[in-house]
């Protein structure tokens, strides 16, 4: 983590000393409270760094995780940050121009967006504002998205519900998914159904864990009922056990020994140190083929089909 910690610091001192080319009195805040309740009832968050200047404001959020891969770009979390670094400092230095970056080292992701201050603040009024007020109203509708992997309320969220069930075929009440052979299905079926598919294991993991939760606390489902899970033997003395085993056979109680894997030598030895001491000896090999939407990064692999290995009869190399 700290080689993570070290380059996120460098990157920072590095937007920094790009401020102060153009504004030399720039200053860099750390883990500045940014309150844009003027926009948003009771709204603020944290920025882990804030670079205020005149003509470039840039806000900046450090996030260890590498699940998900998060893009600057339209990002209303940075947006917001940005509306309340310029209610903070707007009128102390003349900023026309707000840089967000995502800084994602673990999966070496450096997003970056710009927008005009003007832009920022039409944004506010047009599309923040009135949502925002129509939530503290307990009005409007409710709209699944992307924004929806993070939120705690998801699994007892209807709309994300539909938007997950929508492509799976259901039987005749519209309501109970249909299981058919997956040789009946149209290819834009299952498009869609794979499409989804990761996302909605995900979201039922999350719903089953929500009920049971819930059931320990007491409420009770129509149709469901609390029972006591499946468990495996375990030994309550493995220091005894041990001992019978040597005693009164010719046995060895214990695992033979084993290299830590990847992970833990790691951990233990540090990335730098494991890099010099043991990269040649690190091998990656292929992944098993993975189905997934078009909009993946990774390259489509090149699959050998009669077609693309033979030549038609008659036809020369």
């Amino acid at each position: 983590m700290e080689d993570h910690t070290d380059n996120y610091v460098d990157h920072v001192m590095a937007e920094l000393h790009r401020t102060q080319e153009e504004s030399p009195g720039a200053f860099l805040a750390i883990e500045q409270r940014l309150d844009f309740s003027h926009i948003v009832p009771n709204g603020f968050g944290t920025a882990d760094a804030t670079i205020v200047g005149d003509g470039t404001m840039t806000v900046v959020d450090f996030k260890y995780g590498k699940g998900v891969k998060v893009d600057a770009e339209d990002n209303p979390q940075m947006r917001l940050y940005a509306l309340g670094a310029l209610a903070q400092f707007g009128m102390i230095y003349d900023i026309h121009t707000v840089r967000m970056v995502i800084f994602q080292p673990r999966i070496n992701n450096i997003s970056t967006d710009e927008i005009s201050v003007d832009a920022l603040t039409q944004w506010a009024e047009d599309v923040v504002r009135p949502a925002a007020a129509l939530a503290i109203a307990g009005e409007g509708q409710l709209q699944a998205g992307t924004w929806c992997q993070f939120c705690r309320h998801a699994p007892q969220c209807t709309a994300l519900a539909q938007q997950m069930f929508a492509p799976i075929p259901t039987t005749g009440d519209a309501l109970t998914p249909a299981a058919p052979d997956p040789d009946t299905l149209t290819d834009e079926q299952i498009t869609q159904i794979v499409s989804v598919s990761t996302e909605l294991k995900k979201w039922l993991g999350k719903v089953e864990a929500h009920a049971l939760a819930q059931a320990n606390n007491g409420h009770v489902y129509p149709g469901l009922k609390l029972v006591e899970g499946r468990s495996v033997r375990k030994y309550t003395d493995t220091e005894a056990v041990a001992a019978v085993v040597t005693s009164e056979t010719a046995e060895d109680p214990y695992k033979p020994r084993e290299v830590l894997g990847i992970t833990a030598m790691t951990k233990l030895l540090g990335k730098k140190q494991f890099d010099e001491l043991l990269g040649q000896y690190v091998h990656k090999p292929e992944g098993k083929p993975a189905l997934v939407p078009v909009s993946d990064k990774r390259p489509a692999l090149e699959v050998a089909t009669a077609e693309t290995v033979f030549q038609p009869i008659g036809e020369s190399a």
